[in-house]
């Protein structure tokens, strides 16, 4: 088995449960052996996709939410064939707490793990994490910056 990596990217908000989006195959360098999944490219040897099944959502720092600040953390991760998180790294990050806030949530996220021939295997992924407030943040700041009378 080649040493090959499933980079497979999800996207959370602080609303709905994060959800796949893309899977991308990249070569590793790692030890461990991680396999493609099933498409039309590589068809045969391959793993399924694990799918989350449970987990926390992110939360927000005080520090981030008093500057208003939105933006997407970009983790990744490992599940291994017990369907659990491990290993997990930040690779776009943000700072304000927000990188150790996503990365506690993606711990707790448990996933119906990704097989070859029906026995469950380890799978790298990865997760963009997003944060964004309900409120509008222009008219929070426009309400700063008036000058007053």
């Amino acid at each position: 088995m080649r040493s090959l990596l499933l980079a497979a990217l999800a996207m959370i908000a602080l609303g709905p449960g994060p959800r796949l989006i893309l899977a991308q195959e990249t070569p590793s360098s790692a030890a461990a052996e991680f396999m493609f999944t099933c498409n039309g490219e590589h068809p045969h040897p391959c793993a399924t996709v694990p799918r989350q099944i449970s987990g926390l959502q992110p939360e927000y720092t005080e520090e981030a939410r008093g500057k208003c600040f939105q933006e997407t953390v970009e983790l990744r991760f490992i599940v291994g064939p017990s369907g659990s998180v491990q290993q997990v790294e930040v690779m776009k990050p943000l700072g304000m707490g927000l990188d150790e806030s996503a990365m506690g949530a993606v711990r707790t996220w448990r996933f119906k793990p990704g097989t070859h021939d029906g026995m469950p295997v380890a799978v790298k992924l990865s997760a963009e994490v997003s944060f964004s407030l309900m409120t509008d943040c222009k008219e929070k700041k426009s309400k700063k910056t008036k000058p007053r009378k």
